[in-house]
């Protein structure tokens, strides 16, 4: 008898998981009593008695969409909150020091590029090098080239950039606007060591005033470097989280769920209470 007992009530809650109605098991005083144990009422009922379970299975797909998005979120989603706040708290410490290194990385180019403006000529480059042309048959011409003068000696068909390209020491021609690359051959290349103010009080290649352009190219690359370190490692806690989240998500749901309920049995004589158990996974 008590196996019989056993096999309804498990019946009962596959019925009630899967949504079947029950209600014709019983009359309307035992669905009212039924209803009654568990806290409800007939109206509330509806369709009948039905169990319906403790927690619903939740979406991997949804999770992996909120952690690729805010990393966190998606273990959040599957109640996992202190990785998720892991997760979450470690974007928002990376975007911090994104912005940060970002941020003296361009302070530090101002002043690089100011250092360089004030320190580094192009009249003296452009005239040391008419120097040193003025000495070659085909090029004497540029003998004339002066501070006040060189711009009119620029792109003429034999003019000083002509000369700059043709010099098969020279692996850069000096750029016409002031970009990036520009303040960046400067101090690199050693045909542009001419152009530095103190190129005259020293034979050195690397001047004074050019070492120091070069220290602070140095630190301000080296703040641009550790601000992609925090974008590189952002993309990884973007796609870390988002795996995460579905393996969350996925031991959510086939974590066992155990839910008891009190219900009705009709036996051929009477109707007795009996407790069943819900396993789910």
């Amino acid at each position: 008898m008590r196996f019989i007992l056993f096999i309804l009530c498990i019946s009962l809650a596959a019925m009630a998981q899967t949504g079947d109605d029950i209600s014709g098991l019983w009359s309307t005083g035992d669905v009212e009593l039924l209803m009654a144990m568990r806290g409800t009422s007939q109206e509330t009922a509806d369709s009948g008695i039905s169990m319906k379970p403790s927690a619903a299975l939740k979406k991997p797909g949804l999770g992996l969409i909120m952690s690729a998005a805010v990393p966190g979120t998606g273990e959040m989603y599957a109640g996992s909150w202190i990785k998720g706040v892991v997760f979450l708290g470690a974007e928002v410490a990376l975007w911090l020091g994104y912005r940060h290194y970002t941020d003296k990385g361009d302070k530090r180019d101002q002043k690089y590029r100011a250092f360089a403006d004030q320190y580094w000529i192009e009249a003296d480059y452009w005239v040391a090098m008419a120097n040193e042309a003025s000495l070659e048959e085909d090029w004497t011409h540029l003998n004339n080239v002066t501070k006040e003068n060189y711009q009119d000696y620029l792109d003429t068909e034999k003019g000083l950039r002509a000369y700059e390209k043709q010099r098969e020491d020279y692996s850069h021609g000096l750029h016409v606007v002031k970009d990036q690359q520009y303040y960046e051959m400067i101090g690199k290349y050693d045909q542009f060591r001419a152009g530095w103010m103190d190129s005259d009080s020293t034979n050195a290649i690397i001047t004074p005033l050019r070492g120091k352009y070069e220290d602070m190219e140095y630190d301000m690359d080296s703040m641009y470097k550790k601000a992609g370190v925090c974008a590189m490692v952002i993309l990884a806690n973007h796609v870390l989280s988002a795996l995460d989240a579905v393996w969350h998500v996925n031991q959510y749901n086939r974590r066992i769920q155990v839910a008891p309920n009190i219900g009705l049995i009709r036996t051929r004589d009477s109707v007795q209470p009996a407790f069943s158990m819900r396993i789910g996974w």
